[in-house]
């Protein structure tokens, strides 16, 4: 792939790769937000509240182990590109940007 694809390896990988670990912290937290404040209600049944719990700490255990994976001197750019519908830019910005506007949105009745 041409054009977008190539970007984060002109403008430094190893930078573009941190915010994985950011996505990834921002959608744990956002996660454990929505359960801890009783919101999650409005987004799913409540049978599957344990399962939000369990996926809230296993994307913080995967941000810590992407994060000690990108500290490790030995990292190959190369072995971490693959194809996908957007850059990696965007990809990892739109994951980002929903997480934060799940952050800062009120749902309308929450009397927050």
């Amino acid at each position: 792939m041409g054009g977008l694809g190539n970007r984060p390896q002109r403008l430094g990988a190893r930078r573009w790769l941190w915010l994985d670990v950011v996505a990834l912290l921002a959608w744990s937290s956002l996660l454990l937000k929505y359960f801890v404040s009783g919101q999650l209600s409005l987004l799913i049944h409540p049978n599957y509240f344990g399962l939000i719990l369990a996926t809230s700490l296993f994307l913080f255990l995967l941000a810590g182990l992407r994060a000690w994976q990108l500290r490790q001197p030995q990292l190959s750019v190369e072995a971490w590109t693959h194809a996908t519908l957007f850059s990696a830019g965007w990809s990892r910005g739109l994951l980002i940007a929903t997480a934060m506007l799940g952050f800062f949105y009120l749902a309308p009745g929450t009397g927050e």
